[in-house]
């Protein structure tokens, strides 16, 4: 009868990648005119690019897979830097609606395009050395084991 061995350390590798990939954005979005973490632009251009919708900080939470006190750190830092401005949704005072400011709205015109060419190098750094069928099926694998969670 096989026996099926269970692999182990994945999980401080897949941290150890996130470690990684977190202090190469970080350090370069450390360029921009307001230094923002990889965590807050990613907050502030959701945000940003959902304004035909009503985002709460909940819905910002399941996007990003935050926790509440993650998420609600980074919104508070967001409106004291006044990025992004919250209001109380009129028919669920429970619920924090996040609103770009004009400062954040320019903020993330001016350097969407140095975000985004930062992002794909480092994307590509992630997969240096991997075919594209390689590259496929680590993604693939990627999303299941975000969605086991």
């Amino acid at each position: 009868m096989a026996t099926t061995k269970t692999v182990t350390a994945i999980g401080p590798r897949i941290k150890m990648l996130n470690t990684l990939v977190e202090k190469e954005l970080n350090n370069t979005l450390a360029n921009l005119d307001t230094p923002l973490t990889g965590t807050q632009m990613t907050v502030l251009m959701t945000i940003n690019d959902t304004q035909d919708s009503v985002i709460t900080q909940k819905n910002m939470e399941s996007i990003l897979r935050l926790s509440h006190p993650t998420t609600r750190g980074v919104i508070k830092r967001l409106v004291a830097m006044n990025l992004i401005s919250t209001s109380k949704m009129p028919n669920d005072q429970r619920q924090v609606v996040l609103n770009m400011t004009s400062q954040g709205v320019d903020l993330v015109k001016v350097n969407r395009d140095k975000i985004n060419k930062s992002v794909q190098a480092v994307e590509a750094r992630i997969v240096a050395g991997l075919s594209t069928k390689n590259q496929q099926e680590f993604l693939k694998v990627l999303n299941k084991m975000i969605n086991n969670f």
